[in-house]
């Protein structure tokens, strides 16, 4: 390969990063110069067609949500006339979605069918909404999509994310759901996930914490419980999950890194550390049962639920 067309592929992957998407080339002749870069270890083609540097798609800040979006947005450069719906769609409207669901890559089509890793759906009732230069399906196409496909906690992060980034309710979407899907197949578990929404979730770690409990037989919980501060009531804490059992509170938090590290992932300070001890400590004047957990935890329900009774958190059959 000459100079000249190594920086001119160069050039091509460095414009397409800057654009947040794969390079997503027409030419032939192109396209087999960039299989010559994948078969050397220097590109990846993360879908038939794509393009990307391995360097920058390795890259510490390339999350599977950001590669998920520069595969979406290459194809709907090569495809303009795409309409992405399920999961995909869902990303293109900002709603949280666990890894797992980022692929395969989900649009309309005349018949269904798995081609090249795209999964293509064959459906009707459905409009289309540009985000971003990019076609999606309506938002209770998508919820309806997703809510009757993925697991209980797994929908219940997007159905959260719906309620807490659109001004629709969950009474709104209920409706717009039944009335639209009402005969269609997997509605029941549509709207058994959408009930049990609530846009006070503060991200998708919560929501699917809280859908596993719910699956557990526990009682849901409260959420965002606010408690002021007893030695200045003008300063209000807030709690991931409260269970209010009559005489005493119990409190539940989702604890991880981001509680102790910055957005970059760098420890934080003893003095923002020793102020979360503070605060932790002048919650107990209420007396409550405290317990935190780490994600991971989630994974493993048998002894979630083992937490959880440990601390007292109320059954639905108590």
């Amino acid at each position: 390969m000459s100079k000249a067309y190594d920086r001119t592929l160069d050039a091509l992957l460095a414009e397409a990063d800057t654009k947040g998407m794969c390079l997503a080339p027409r030419d032939r002749h192109l396209k087999r110069l960039l299989r010559a870069r994948v078969s050397s270890g220097s590109v990846k083609e993360p879908a038939k067609g794509l393009f990307v540097s391995a360097a920058r798609w390795e890259s510490a800040d390339m999350t599977k949500r950001a590669q998920a979006w520069r595969i979406i947005r290459g194809l709907q450069h090569l495809h303009p006339a795409w309409v992405f719906c399920s999961f995909s769609a869902a990303l293109i409207h900002g709603l949280e979605l666990s890894n797992r669901l980022l692929k395969p890559v989900h649009v309309i089509s005349h018949r269904s069918r798995i081609t090249n890793d795209i999964v293509h759906h064959a459906v009707d009732s459905f409009e289309i909404r540009t985000v971003m230069g990019l076609r999606a399906t309506d938002m209770t196409r998508t919820l309806f999509d997703c809510l009757k496909s993925c697991t209980f906690p797994q929908g219940l992060a997007i159905a959260d994310s719906a309620l807490r980034t659109t001004r629709t309710s969950r009474e709104g979407y209920l409706c717009a759901i039944e009335r639209r899907y009402h005969d269609q197949k997997g509605v029941q578990k549509a709207l058994r996930t959408m009930s049990h929404a609530n846009g006070l979730s503060e991200n998708g770690g919560e929501s699917y914490a809280r859908g596993v409990m719910i699956e557990l037989g526990f009682k849901t919980p409260d959420l965002q419980v606010r408690l002021a501060d007893p030695l200045n009531p003008s300063i209000e804490y807030r709690i991931d999950y409260g269970w209010d059992v009559g005489d005493h509170l119990i409190l539940g938090e989702l604890d991880g890194k981001g509680k102790y590290a910055d957005k970059g992932g760098a420890p934080l300070d003893l003095s923002t550390v020793m102020a979360e001890r503070e605060r932790e400590a002048r919650i107990t004047t209420y007396r409550p049962v405290i317990f935190r957990f780490a994600f991971p935890l989630v994974y493993r329900p048998d002894e979630f639920a083992a937490l959880l009774d440990a601390r007292g958190v109320p059954r639905l059959n108590s």
